[in-house]
């Protein structure tokens, strides 16, 4: 292992070593930054199908309609997903290439073939593995919002406001915390397979170990690093295509600096320092 891991992902250190390579040579950086920006909204789009109207009613032609939408966005969320799962590997490489050597080309953003099937079948089983500890997790929650809402469907009465409340309460005390800490410990699967070129389920166990007993400094990474992509996003939202680009830099430069033991020969290191 290079350095520790509290050094690594010390989220002001990256930051500026993000920076650093994002003034060197911003073309790549912005064009990994505009490709993520834009597929997770297209992703984000996919997944917002309306609901048919309520109260109102749908006649054979608007419930046509309406599936027709749905299948669409379904289908294109698919097509998002699989596009995405092959931009990300190079989107990393771009970040940990300006951390190695202060360079990067754009070819080497669409050079995640080789980590594409690895990548995809990396998305499905954490979307799966998180799901299912979402729904267990959520359960008893889910239970107290059940009886809450069970004199509503049964005769029209009135729902039991608190039971609706201590669900909603129990999901927010059990199930929030437990997914936040399965979804850290499957956090760094995804530089695993792009930049040490890994399999599916060998990314899954290397991103569990290094997570482990680094949560909470993972969690203050991730906030920073939210903080300033909701900055870049005020700034017009222009900003946020070159804050993704910061972050994705950052990002591969805290995992190289703790998974490289000769980080200290890595260009930028050099040249700014480590710390």
């Amino acid at each position: 292992m290079g350095m520790d891991f509290d050094a690594a992902f010390d989220p002001f250190r990256a930051l500026r070593h993000g920076m650093e390579a994002f003034k060197r040579e911003p073309a790549p950086v912005i064009a990994a930054g505009f490709l993520m920006f834009l597929l997770d909204a297209c992703q984000g789009q996919g997944n917002r199908v309306q609901n048919p109207p309520q109260g109102t009613g749908m006649d054979e032609e608007m419930a046509m309609v309406f599936l027709a939408i749905a299948c669409f966005a379904c289908g294109l969320g698919l097509v998002v997903f699989a596009i995405k799962a092959f931009v990300e590997p190079g989107a990393w490489r771009v970040g940990a290439r300006m951390t190695q050597d202060g360079t990067s080309g754009m070819d080497v953003l669409f050079s995640g073939k080789d980590a594409w099937l690895p990548m995809l079948g990396y998305k499905l089983l954490m979307g799966v593995i998180l799901l299912g500890v979402f729904v267990v997790s959520a359960a008893p929650g889910g239970g107290l919002l059940a009886l809450g809402a069970l004199p509503a469907m049964d005769g029209g009465g009135e729902p039991n406001v608190p039971l609706l409340a201590a669900g909603v309460f129990l999901i927010a005390l059990i199930a929030l915390p437990v997914t936040i800490y399965v979804t850290l410990g499957l956090q760094l699967g995804n530089l695993a397979i792009s930049l040490d070129g890994v399999g599916t389920m060998e990314a899954l166990d290397r991103s569990w170990t290094m997570a482990k007993g680094n949560r909470f400094r993972l969690f203050w990474f991730n906030l920073v690093h939210s903080f300033v992509g909701f900055a870049g996003f005020m700034l017009c939202c222009v900003g946020a295509i070159p804050a993704r680009g910061l972050i994705i830099c950052s990002t591969a430069n805290a995992y190289l600096m703790f998974t490289r033991e000769d980080y200290e020969d890595m260009q930028l290191v050099k040249e700014i320092g480590a710390y």
